[in-house]
């Protein structure tokens, strides 16, 4: 499970379904194994590119949702080279 949030009214997903520590997505960045907005810390700091932008209190918890599926490109997006395709070999 995930939990979706509301953060500088935007909504994100945190992607480990925890409010501990937790990658924090765009529905579109987790499907396509692009990269995170953000990072959830431990100690309960939003740190984007390594700057604190928030703490876990400015996260509005909207609710619990079933993980979401990765897209076809996700691996080629994963690896950086959006043109690898898995044979069905």
């Amino acid at each position: 499970m995930m939990i979706k949030v509301r953060f500088q009214e935007q909504e994100y997903f945190l992607t480990d379904g925890s409010l501990k520590a937790s990658a924090i997505a765009t529905a579109e960045a987790y499907e396509h194994g692009l990269c995170s907005y953000a990072y959830l810390c431990a100690d309960g700091r939003i740190l984007r590119f390594n700057k604190e932008i928030g703490v876990r209190e400015d996260l509005e918890v909207l609710e619990e949702v079933p993980d979401l599926e990765p897209a076809d490109d996700f691996l080629g997006n994963l690896f950086g080279d959006s043109s690898w395709e898995i044979d069905g070999d």
